[in-house]
Formats: C-alpha cells, structure tokens, sequence
C-alpha cells in the first residue's frame, strides 16, 4: 500500500474519572472498539482487531448515494507511557488509510485529561479525491467524531 497524503489533527477532552481507570480503558480495545461511531461488526483478540463501521463524508461528497461508506480496519492498540498508541490501518472508498493515534493520559483536578493526536495517510487514489471536496475537513471531522464516541462511552463506563 503506497500512502502518499499525510494528515494531522490533535485535540484534548476531559474525563470525570481518575487517570488510572481512564489509562485501563484506552488501553482495552475490546472495551474501546465498540465505541467507535457506526460500527458494523468487531472482533477483538488481545491488542489486535478487525473493525467494520460505517463513514458519513457528509455534504461535501456531491453525490449522495457515495456519502455513506464502509471502513474496513485492523486495529492494534500498544501501552505507551502514560497512554496508549494506535495503528489503524484498512480501506475505504477504494483507497487505503493508515492512522496512527497516539492518547496521552494526565491526572487533573477532579478528573483527567487525554490528549490525543491523529496522524492519516491516504493512499493515491483518496489523495486525489481532495482535488473535488474538503477532505482536509471530512477527515478531521471522522477524527473527532471517533474520539468522542470513545469518551462518551469512557465518561459512562464503571470499574467492574
């Protein structure tokens, strides 16, 4: 897979627990893939998994039977210090995507803080389809989308 487009996005959220159990959660994929806007099917052994899930390129896709796709991803989740790292890699629209998302947790008052930093690189063919529409938007749009489903469910989780 040639990957010719990188693109970066990064962002932080608050979570009402403390960082440990915030650090635990992340670092679940089977607690973490669930939680991933639209999916379609999951399969979760260890670190490793197959994600199916359904994308809304939204109006910026001129052509409304093309603006809802299926991704089709694995997954690897590694403990870092402090966090978790990602590798996503799969296909979508015909083209390839690779992400790399990095979470980092710190202890705050009355809570913690995740920062997170998203790193896409789109194959050939997703490249060119920037020429036609924002991509730039859609993919940070698909990027915090994602973030936020996993804190929704991590700000609603409870140690068993």
């Amino acid at each position: 897979m040639v990957l010719v487009s990188e693109l970066t996005y990064e962002g932080s959220f608050n979570v009402g627990k403390p960082a440990g159990e915030v650090m635990e959660f992340i670092r679940d994929l089977g607690r973490v893939a669930p939680c991933i806007p639209n999916v379609v099917s999951h399969s979760v052994e260890g670190r490793r998994g197959r994600v199916k899930f359904r994308v809304d390129l939204g109006d910026e896709v001129p052509i409304a039977e093309l603006r809802r796709v299926t991704a089709d991803t694995e997954i690897e989740v590694t403990p870092i210090e402090g966090g978790a790292s990602y590798i996503i890699s799969g296909r979508a629209a015909g083209g390839s995507v690779k992400v790399e998302l990095t979470l980092t947790v710190k202890q705050g008052v009355g809570g913690s803080t995740v920062e997170w930093r998203a790193k896409a690189s789109l194959s050939r063919a997703l490249a060119m389809v920037r020429r036609f529409i924002d991509l730039d938007s859609m993919v940070r749009r698909i990027a915090q989308d994602t973030v936020s489903g996993i804190v929704k469910c991590m700000a609603g989780s409870s140690q068993p």
